[in-house]
């Protein structure tokens, strides 16, 4: 005898899929609601407590979660036949199950376990048993029973697939709605609403959320430890600061405007390391987030202060002594810190939605070191450029593309970003140096990405940068080398691009 459970709360087209189920002789297994259906249209049916011999408990939450239907689902066909039938369980090869509409409702009522629970077994169990929980699908298996008696392996496994998404989606949706969701100042823009969703795994400890209003960010758990609400921006800016400001050994103090740096710099003394990157494009660093690699200083408040400096979010891995007293001369700054430093590692996905579903992509840590770097021209960078290059290669790695940055004694002098022509790139960074006052000459030139033409290589010579980084792998590369030696500049490939979108 072949047996299909049919339990589903979208009842579309499942008259004529059980009669297909019956003509070709599968007695049919149903729930309550489902078998309601079925005998007002003259389908026959066994009732899942007729199967089991046991009936819905608890006002319905217990009635499918049983050994002889979980058991005739999971039973391994060639390796646990013989323990099925001493336990009196048959084999059920086909499951059709459709969720309760959460979404709809989203009350713990309504929360499906049972039906979790069977698409799950059938999903995982897709050698033998065909699960469908989606009605849309029904005249591909009739089809293929009707054609075949049988359905194939291909369908199967594509079908369980279909569950695991499913079911994805649905304990997401129930943890999104059972996560703590804290309300931020507002969106991307103004005119648009934002929450931070804090999962316990990532958050901090329920006082500590108490009291700050808002918890975990990314792997690191981060407390506020002063300053206004977070918006959305904020949170996204700190994400940057505190990521680029990582990255480097040395301490270094970075300035984030809209998700991209516009000043930084590595110094032994960590304030001057600040006033370095600060003083890269100060118009920029208007409403800025700083990300230090250290504990913030108090002579760095105390150059903010007599500065007038406005600053949105200062993060770093601590506080020195006397500077929050100092900083509440500044009640608005947000002082950030990160409670558990740690560098990125290939598990630490990136998540971001796109086209109604998600981008998953691991993290850009690969560490590029100076034996990495191949020199394709004549000149040979020197040892202090080399220092410079790699420096201007793990700012240009977190700034939006197109991008190029010039950089001298590891400090950033002019910074061009997210721009649709590299050109255009390598002009802004020209004129965001110039309006500062910095000179260029004997400065270097980082770019995300290779170079097409060698128009940029040109106009980093007019400038006087001595020394070129790059990915390489251009169909023009031996031109833009040709160029680079024609004008006495070093130019290194690192063969690695490194886009941030």
């Amino acid at each position: 005898m072949k047996y299909a459970l049919v339990s589903v709360s979208d009842t579309t087209g499942i008259i004529p899929f059980s009669r297909t189920l019956k003509r070709e002789r599968y007695t049919i297994i149903a729930t309550t609601g489902t078998g309601k259906l079925l005998k007002k249209n003259r389908i026959s049916f066994i009732p899942v407590e007729t199967f089991t011999g046991v009936p819905a408990l608890f006002g319905g939450r217990v009635k499918t979660l049983h050994p002889r239907l979980l058991g005739g689902i999971l039973f391994r066909r060639k390796i646990d036949t013989k323990e099925a039938e001493i336990n009196n369980i048959p084999p059920i090869d086909l499951v059709i199950v459709n969720l309760y509409q959460f979404a709809d409702q989203p009350t713990t009522e309504n929360i499906d376990i049972g039906g979790v629970t069977l698409l799950r077994a059938a999903a995982k169990n897709a050698d033998a048993v065909t699960v469908i929980c989606d009605p849309q699908d029904y005249d591909r298996i009739a089809f293929e029973l009707k054609k075949f008696g049988r359905t194939f392996p291909k369908t199967r496994k594509a079908l369980a697939t279909k569950v695991f998404e499913l079911t994805a989606r649905y304990d997401s949706l129930i943890a999104e709605r059972h996560s703590e969701k804290i309300p931020l100042r507002y969106g991307e823009n103004p005119h648009q609403q934002g929450w931070f969703h804090c999962f316990p795994s990532h958050g901090l400890p329920i006082e500590a959320l108490a009291k700050w209003g808002w918890g975990g960010l990314g792997r690191g758990a981060i407390h506020q430890l002063q300053g206004k609400m977070l918006s959305y921006c904020n949170i996204i800016d700190t994400d940057a600061a505190w990521s680029l400001a990582r990255d480097f050994y040395k301490p270094t103090a970075v300035c984030i405007k809209h998700a991209t740096p516009c000043g930084v710099a590595s110094n032994k003394d960590i304030t001057q390391a600040f006033q370095n990157a600060y003083d890269t494009d100060p118009l920029s660093a208007f409403g800025v987030v700083i990300g230090l690699n250290r504990p913030c200083s108090l002579s760095i408040i105390q150059r903010i202060i007599d500065h007038n400096i406005f600053v949105e979010v200062i993060v770093a891995p601590g506080f020195g002594k006397g500077v929050l007293q100092l900083l509440k001369e500044r009640p608005n700054v947000r002082a950030i810190v990160i409670q558990k430093p740690e560098t990125p590692n290939t598990k630490s996905e990136i998540l971001r939605s796109a086209l109604g579903g998600m981008l998953v992509q691991t993290p850009n840590i690969h560490i590029l070191t100076k034996k990495n770097l191949r020199c394709v021209t004549k000149k040979k960078p020197t040892h202090a450029q080399l220092n410079d290059l790699l420096f201007a290669w793990h700012v240009v790695k977190h700034t939006l593309s197109n991008a190029i940055v010039f950089a001298k004694n590891q400090t950033t002098l002019g910074i061009g970003s997210g721009q649709t022509s590299r050109i255009d790139a390598v002009n802004i960074a020209t004129l965001k140096a110039e309006r500062s006052g910095k000179e260029l000459v004997g400065a270097v030139m980082a770019s995300d990405a290779f170079f097409p033409f060698p128009d940029s290589v040109n106009a980093a010579a007019d400038l006087g940068i001595t020394a070129i980084i790059q990915p390489g792998g251009s169909k023009r590369d031996d031109e833009v080398i040709s160029e680079a030696n024609a004008l006495g500049i070093a130019m290194v490939f690192t063969g690695v691009r490194t886009f941030r979108h």
